[in-house]
């Protein structure tokens, strides 16, 4: 699973199959069921509970980005928000691309990889940023 948001995927391990769920499950009763919950106009929304629930367990099947991990092995949060400190996320692609030589870095992904480990967006002088400092 990628980065953009699991709300739409309910990730979870399985032990085993019981092979023998034809045999012990009518599924004419299945359909029925989802049939009536249709027609009853069932919510079939996740409260806002279900959702963090959701989504804090599927953090263990989810694959970090190219952009999340090279930020946060290179990057660390200025929280005292020195102005030196301060890039936007075009700043961060060219710092990572020059100093890694790496040339296929995506400023959304990066400002989504920002988000994801809550560097918060910052405003400064009408541009928006992140206080970072850098290790490299």
């Amino acid at each position: 699973m990628d980065e953009t948001g699991s709300v739409r995927w309910l990730c979870f391990e399985i032990e085993k199959i019981d092979w023998e769920y034809s045999k012990k499950i009518n599924i004419d009763l299945v359909y029925a069921q989802a049939y009536h919950l249709v027609k009853t106009k069932f919510d079939c929304n996740l409260s806002l509970d279900e959702i963090n629930e959701n989504e804090s367990r599927n953090q263990a099947f989810q694959i970090l980005s190219e952009e999340r991990q090279l930020i946060q092995k290179h990057f660390t949060h200025d929280e005292s928000e020195d102005p030196n400190s301060f890039r936007t996320a075009t700043d961060i692609k060219t710092k990572l691309s020059q100093m890694l030589n790496i040339n296929n870095l995506n400023v959304v992904k990066i400002g989504k990889a920002l988000k994801q480990i809550d560097i918060p967006k910052k405003k400064r002088n009408g541009v928006y940023g992140y206080y970072l400092d850098s290790k490299i």
